[in-house]
């Protein structure tokens, strides 16, 4: 799994992406935020999500 990351100080801001390693089994170990190479914390990168809007045609052959 792949992740941007976004440095913390304002001085800086670099954005980075991560792999990621989710161990198979099974627990949910809580990740700690990298640091950046200016010695702060990241933190996730947040995208607002976005609804993409279809037409009467295209919904009802999607849901058949």
């Amino acid at each position: 799994m792949r992740r941007k990351y976004v440095c913390l100080a304002s001085t800086c801001r670099r954005e980075t992406e991560i792999e990621i390693e989710v161990p198979l089994n099974g627990t949910t170990e809580k990740l700690s935020n990298p640091n950046c190479t200016c010695g702060s914390k990241m933190k996730i990168f947040y995208s607002k999500p976005f609804l993409l809007k279809l037409s009467k045609g295209e919904v009802i052959r999607r849901f058949r």
